[in-house]
């Protein structure tokens, strides 16, 4: 019998989450109906990177490398549930290394700079972009676990298809507090770490880089044409104007975007958020109904790439919602085990 206690405490964090989602829609709804944008655009330079940068990453996610990203196995034994624990170690570790060890190639091998690499420039800006990463969050939660809610009771009570996240299930067949630590790690630390880096700053970055090309928007290319101000020695963009603005304000001039992006139904830009977003949530295949609402939150985290060009924002909202995410779950195995 579950204890009162903890399923209070399990009604609280969802009530909390679910206000905390409605303010912040609300507050985004507000800047949306006021005309005011909900980020203001930050211009980069193209990635100084090809598509052969995501071969070892993609590889490991598309073969199921990575235990999480893999099929559930019901743990029958204490030897296998081991073999488990270590395994998720393993790639935890080896998903945290990946990213800097990445950076440290692109900056020797292809002169990539913090800009590049979606790092931030100041102490300032870094907090702004935890605050912009909560946020967003927090507007994109509810409806998420919504979508993710009614696409599960489809699947279960009307295609009879029951599967879970194989963390989830391991935790739950075996789980010990070993385990739940390193599903922790794992979950909040590990996977947005090794996934905002790999869809947001390596494959959607690519992927503006192939779209200002094809529609021959010059103004990013990392050598512009004489008659066009050198964007390499310009200071960060504005916090307020998006501009690049390291001169004087009689000579700042706005960086114009084209109306219409690779595809010319969407505005520049949004082609590489949904590819990104889509692959991003194929590759929660196995999870259930996760890869639809993980497509959704994708987007969400693909807007926050685009328009701040770096990786802080995306990090930190994806890091909350897996901790909201495996707080329940630890909310829930304590039930059980009373």
């Amino acid at each position: 019998m579950q204890d009162p206690v903890l399923n209070i405490a399990t009604v609280s964090v969802i009530a909390s989450a679910c206000v905390l989602s409605l303010a912040a829609g609300f507050y985004l709804f507000q800047r949306h109906v006021e005309g005011r944008a909900l980020l203001t655009y930050e211009p980069r330079r193209r990635a100084p990177w090809g598509p052969l940068v995501l071969v070892i990453p993609l590889f490991f996610i598309t073969s199921n490398f990575l235990p999480i990203l893999g099929d559930s196995k019901e743990v029958v034994d204490q030897e296998a549930s081991n073999e488990f624990f270590y395994g998720v170690l393993f790639f935890s570790i080896l998903m945290i290394a990946f990213v800097p060890a990445v950076m440290a190639w692109l900056v020797v091998d292809r002169q990539a700079d913090i800009r590049d690499l979606g790092l931030p420039l100041s102490r300032h800006q870094l907090s702004l972009d935890v605050c912009r990463g909560v946020v967003a969050c927090l507007a994109a939660l509810l409806p998420t676990l919504l979508l993710n809610y009614v696409l599960t009771v489809l699947l279960t009570q009307v295609f009879q298809i029951d599967q879970v996240h194989p963390l989830i299930d391991q935790l739950q067949n075996e789980g010990t507090t070993a385990m739940l630590y390193v599903g922790i790690v794992s979950a909040v630390v590990a996977a947005p770490l090794f996934e905002e880096f790999t869809f947001r700053v390596l494959l959607q970055g690519w992927l503006e880089r192939v779209e200002d090309e094809r529609i021959d928007f010059r103004a990013t290319e990392r050598q512009p044409d004489p008659a066009q101000e050198d964007l390499e020695g310009r200071d960060p963009p504005s916090e307020l104007n998006g501009q690049f603005d390291a001169k004087p304000t009689s000579e700042i001039r706005p960086l114009v975007r084209p109306r219409h992006g690779w595809m010319p139904v969407l505005p520049h830009g949004w082609t590489p958020i949904l590819i990104s977003s889509v692959l991003f949530g194929l590759a929660h295949i196995g999870h259930g109904a996760a890869p639809v609402p993980l497509i959704f939150l994708g987007i969400v985290l693909g807007y926050l790439y685009q328009r701040t060009h770096r990786i802080a924002p995306c990090i930190v909202a994806h890091m909350v919602f897996n901790a909201y995410a495996m707080t329940l779950l630890w909310l829930s195995l304590k039930g059980e085990s009373q």
